[in-house]
């Protein structure tokens, strides 16, 4: 499968990405808690991976994006994107941001960015894989690998294209569940403060969609929608949203 976005055309190769900050990415180290980034800055993070190429897909182990070693900072390499870290909505120590509700706690997600890929070419009922990265004070600032409770939900869907999930706007999503990505370390990633998810979409009739990512910090009775240019800048709208081509 192609991956293309920000100027350039990404392709995924079978190998190994164990990709830092440093490889050719980010220009500088995130702050603690950073939780904001511009639309072009995305980054893969190495994960178990169909790779895809051209349309056709292959499971093996050792798909570009497939380790669950290292961090998703951005490299040239195949299957990641450049990028500056984050730069806004740091945490500062202060008690966390939650709250008692009659289902127990509720968790903020003040940030998250939908990380890679921006684009992606497939045939019908090909799987690729979306990456996620989000913030919620209390959570995801634990540690610098992903923190979980019971109360967080995350979830990969995709609609028909210009559609709006957040505003209930064009036809309903298809949604699925995603779940942590174990090669994430926020340390190495420049976003030690923050957790990436991933999850699978595949998708079943030919056409143009968009895809995203959506967060509930409080089992799924609010959801929080994840585009490219991340929450803060100007909410979920479509034209951030990942652009989805699905031949025969």
């Amino acid at each position: 499968m192609v991956y293309a976005g920000q100027g350039r055309t990404l392709v995924l190769a079978l190998g190994l990405c164990a990709c830092t900050a440093d490889d050719g990415g980010p220009s500088g180290a995130a702050t603690t808690g950073s939780t904001g980034s511009d639309a072009g800055d995305v980054t893969a993070t190495t994960l178990p991976l169909p790779t895809i190429t051209n349309g056709s897909s292959s499971d093996g182990a050792d798909s570009t994006a497939g380790s669950t070693e290292g961090s998703s900072e951005g490299t040239t390499a195949a299957g990641s994107s450049t990028g500056d870290p984050p730069t806004t909505g740091t945490s500062t120590g202060e008690p966390p941001t939650t709250s008692d509700t009659e289902t127990g706690v509720v968790y903020d997600i003040e940030w998250c960015r939908l990380q890679f890929p921006p684009m992606a070419d497939v045939a019908v009922d090909e799987v690729f894989t979306v990456y996620v990265r989000f913030y919620s004070p209390g959570l995801t600032d634990q540690s610098s690998g992903n923190d979980l409770a019971p109360e967080l939900m995350v979830e990969m869907g995709y609609g028909l294209d210009g559609s709006d999930p957040s505003m209930g706007v064009g036809e309903p999503w298809t949604w699925s569940p995603g779940m942590p990505n174990p090669g994430w370390d926020g340390a190495m990633a420049g976003e030690p403060d923050n957790d990436e998810h991933w999850g699978d979409l595949s998708i079943g009739t030919a056409g143009v969609y968009d895809y995203a990512s959506r967060i509930s910090g409080d089992g799924g009775q609010t959801w929080v929608y994840c585009d490219l240019d991340d929450l803060l800048t100007g909410g979920y709208t479509p034209d951030q949203a990942g652009h989805a081509e699905v031949g025969q």
